[in-house]
């Protein structure tokens, strides 16, 4: 006769309640992890994002606009010869979600923040790649849905459609940022101010009508009326005035925090200056040119200062040529993180 013993009993028990507990929970409830928390206050989210609005620093437009010349190798901006870019959807997902938690806690300038950053990467890629998805796509990302056919394969928005609702956009939010007295906290670049944010949003938006300039005869676009609107009226519409309104990101010498360029010994030894960069400043007798190069020869000061003692490589040339001319017109690292400037 087979006989089991206690422990077997209190075994299979166990094992009973045990699949009885968790056989019922569906498998969606294992996909949540409740460690990581799902709600936030809007200010914890404004520091990331403005992280990655700002951290524009590159040398591409530089060495596309004949500024500089790369000579480690061919470069694609150097020599246009691009062949990709990106979508940004994954950094207006997370201002979606500031919005959306502002909302919830009921902080109104978060969301009008939240207007002008989503304008921001909007006006970046349509400015890449023309017509982009859009409506649908950020109907995906509000509802947080990417498994139906709109979020697979969503329509490709026209960009006038784009500009009229980026324009739209920015107008909400330099008219209503600051109707509230809900503090902005959690703000590396104004430190909350009010003021300073409707500048850049104002400031930003006017760039955006100087950009569609060619579409002046559209009335949709309505580029005159909305550029007069915001000139002509600077106690509602206040710009910025001077370089210490700039939108711009400051770096310090910590750990996570340095700027990308901070002790780079590729920016110290592979760029130099263009030589047709070189020939604008000397024309107009520009002493930024002793900041961004050094003479080319012997340094003292007397060289210093004389603007015929400078030269550049020639972007557009083949690299065996630049790198022959090495040592003309080297580079002084000057690239600011700046958004918007005066």
């Amino acid at each position: 006769m087979l006989k089991v013993s206690n422990h077997e009993v209190y075994f299979y028990i166990c094992i009973y309640h045990f699949g009885n507990t968790f056989s019922c929970k569906k498998f969606e409830y294992f996909q949540e992890n409740p460690n990581e928390p799902t709600i936030a206050d809007p200010s914890l989210l404004l520091t990331n994002i403005e992280q990655t609005a700002f951290s524009n620093i590159n040398a591409d437009a530089g060495l596309a606009s004949r500024q500089l010349v790369y000579t480690q190798g061919n470069s694609l901006s150097q020599y246009y010869n691009w062949t990709r870019s990106s979508m940004n959807y994954s950094s207006i997902a997370q201002v979606v979600r500031m919005e959306q938690e502002a909302q919830r806690v009921n902080k109104t300038n978060y969301r009008y923040l939240a207007k002008f950053f989503k304008s921001y990467f909007i006006v970046s890629m349509t400015q890449a790649f023309g017509d982009i998805p859009y409506s649908q796509m950020m109907q995906s990302i509000e509802q947080n849905n990417f498994t139906d056919s709109s979020a697979v394969r969503p329509v490709y928005d026209k960009q006038k459609d784009i500009y009229l609702k980026v324009l739209s956009e920015l107008k909400i939010a330099g008219d209503s940022l600051g109707s509230t007295s809900d503090a902005i906290t959690g703000d590396l670049i104004y430190n909350g101010s009010i003021t300073a944010w409707k500048k850049l949003i104002n400031s930003f938006t006017l760039r955006v009508l100087m950009s569609l300039s060619k579409k002046e005869a559209d009335t949709d676009l309505n580029i005159k009326q909305r550029f007069n609107e915001i000139v002509t009226n600077p106690e509602k519409y206040p710009l910025i005035n001077n370089n210490s309104e700039n939108g711009k990101l400051t770096y310090y010498d910590i750990n996570g925090n340095r700027y990308p360029y901070y002790n780079n010994n590729s920016m110290k030894t592979d760029y130099y200056l263009d030589s047709s960069f070189v020939d604008i400043l000397q024309g107009f007798k520009d002493p930024r040119l002793f900041t961004y190069g050094q003479p080319a020869g012997t340094v003292n000061t007397s060289t210093i200062k004389d603007f015929s003692k400078y030269d550049g490589l020639v972007g557009s040339a083949p690299l065996s040529y630049n790198t022959g001319k090495k040592g003309e017109a080297r580079l002084h690292l000057l690239i600011v993180a700046m958004l918007t400037t005066y």
